[in-house]
């Protein structure tokens, strides 16, 4: 999942087929192994736009090694055609345990789901009404997204009692 909007992601669409490409990373704490994701009762994964990609890697790790903690993804976009990999998320959902809360700041004229006030597409009202429940029972939350959303969505966890050191966080700005 990438955003073509830096010096090396717009050349990405330039890129001829057999490129030899080196990569590096992941870098961050937004994995697996990380000691707060390994002792949580389940996960809560929070996700702006294009930062759901570390999020998809976790969940993918979730579902190939059988993994039976709940898990939580909320997901917000400006639009429906934004949402990565839907059928994907679709079938994760489907899940005895696991859901996925998608949010669009300009949904569709049918859309089920939840619509924000703007500015952000992510609301500590929101956040809360999704991961109450969850809060106190020993989850630890992945967030990933713009700065903006990440300390609304941080701000709403406190706010909900979970302790810092159960919330691990990566912003990203262009």
């Amino acid at each position: 999942v990438i955003k073509s909007v830096g010096d090396m992601t717009s050349a990405l669409p330039a890129t001829k087929p057999g490129t030899i490409a080196y990569l590096d990373g992941p870098h961050g704490n937004l994995t697996p192994s990380a000691p707060a994701v390994m002792k949580a009762t389940g996960l809560g994964l929070i996700a702006g736009g294009v930062g759901v990609a570390p999020l998809l890697s976790i969940l993918r790790h979730l579902e190939n090694t059988h993994d039976p903690r709940p898990v939580t993804l909320v997901y917000g976009n400006r639009s429906a055609e934004q949402i990565v990999y839907p059928q994907q998320l679709d079938q994760f959902a489907a899940q005895a345990g696991h859901r996925v809360v998608h949010v669009l700041r300009e949904p569709p004229a049918d859309w089920p789901g939840p619509t924000p006030a703007l500015p952000g597409v992510l609301s500590e009202a929101l956040i809360r009404q999704v991961f109450e429940p969850c809060a106190i029972a020993g989850w630890t939350f992945l967030l990933c997204g713009p700065p903006a959303m990440v300390t609304t969505c941080t701000r709403a966890l406190r706010g909900l009692g979970v302790s810092r050191d159960r919330i691990l966080a990566e912003r990203f700005e262009y």
